[in-house]
């Protein structure tokens, strides 16, 4: 009781999900007895989400929520391929972290292609309250660089891909791994998928790699020889 509005004597309590007749219950805590009851009826409401049929692979998105809005609920985009078929949540957003008034989130799509799904997920009752298809499709992921530069020069590339937020185009130590220099995609010129990134001081055999931030996963590379 205290943990609300005490001086006007209010609380605020989740409501069920589901349907029916409940009774909200005064509860003594010292004499373990109820000392008042009241009628609640909770009634149905639409749960439904709206967003495209299918997305690009690592590509955000907008869903279009009709739901509690619960401050513990999300929209979420779940795979029911990944963990040896026991699905897990590749992405997530709370309702009320976007255009709550709007009633819209923005999630990102998993660079593995195939059919997810979206999901209404309640906090309270820990329970997904609605859920539709999406398809990931594939893109084209690409990049267009020469094949061998000078140490130390700045290079154009052109890069076709998901151009998420964290996206990178990238040049690692062929055989280390060891990253040498990168350039966020969304740092250039993003209009025209076109980045300018500097090679290593050091010469050797490197490449150049189309990473994607959503997914820690190298998308494309190509080889890249630094003279």
């Amino acid at each position: 009781m205290r943990n609300d509005d005490f001086d006007n004597r209010t609380v605020k309590l989740p409501v069920p999900v589901e349907p029916g007749t409940y009774e909200v219950r005064y509860w003594n805590g010292d004499s373990k007895k109820d000392l008042a009851t009241a009628s609640l009826t909770v009634t149905e409401i639409a749960v439904e989400l709206s967003a495209p049929a299918e997305i690009g692979q690592g590509r955000s998105f907008k869903v279009v929520w009709d739901g509690p809005g619960a401050p513990y609920d999300e929209v979420q985009l779940f795979d029911p391929d990944a963990n040896g078929g026991e699905g897990r949540k590749f992405s997530s957003k709370r309702v009320r972290n976007d255009d709550f008034d709007n009633k819209t989130v923005r999630l990102t799509a998993p660079v593995t292609t195939g059919v997810k799904e979206l999901r209404y997920y309640n906090g309270d009752s820990r329970k997904v309250l609605a859920t539709r298809p999406i398809e990931v499709v594939a893109i084209d992921i690409s990049l267009d660089a020469p094949e061998a530069v000078e140490v130390e020069t700045r290079f154009a590339v052109i890069w076709a891909g998901p151009g998420a937020r964290y996206d990178e185009i990238r040049i690692v130590e062929k055989a280390s791994g060891k990253r040498a220099s990168s350039k966020r995609l969304r740092n250039d010129d993003f209009d025209n998928n076109k980045v300018t990134i500097t090679a290593p001081k050091a010469p050797g055999e490197y490449l150049l790699q189309y990473y994607n931030g959503d997914s820690k996963a190298v998308l494309a590379e190509q080889a890249l020889s630094v003279n």
